[in-house]
């Protein structure tokens, strides 16, 4: 009985943590899926959380940590998207096709993703 009631404790302790995880989120979406279709050389006030999300999870890194403010679709954030569809093995396209926006859109623990073993 008390170790059904520790396991009990252990997988609420382990949900809220998932939960607030995911409530603390830097990006939206909503907002991700209005990108769909989105390249580079485009602007739209959602790049924004695209980035956030991207560098969340470790596939964008700025030199210039003002970039993550903007609304531009840069060859940086091209190559993020690249190596994010990389990671997942999808078409490496660098745009916001559904497969990509739909995976990015998927909820996720919070934890960067281990991208420096595809690099190279």
């Amino acid at each position: 009985m008390a170790a059904t009631l520790v396991m009990f404790i252990f997988v609420i302790q382990l949900l809220h943590l998932v939960v607030d995880s995911s409530m603390s989120a830097p990006y939206d979406s909503d907002s991700l899926r209005s990108l769909e279709g989105l390249s580079k050389g485009q602007a739209h006030q959602a790049i924004l959380h695209l980035k956030r999300y991207l560098h969340h999870f470790g596939y964008l890194k700025y030199m210039d940590k003002s970039r993550l403010n903007d609304d531009y679709y840069d060859e940086v954030l091209e190559s993020a998207v690249r190596l994010f569809q990389k990671f997942f093995h999808l078409e490496l396209t660098g745009m916001l096709d559904s497969t990509t926006i739909k995976l990015m859109t998927t909820p996720r623990c919070g934890d960067p993703d281990p991208v420096q073993a595809i690099i190279g």
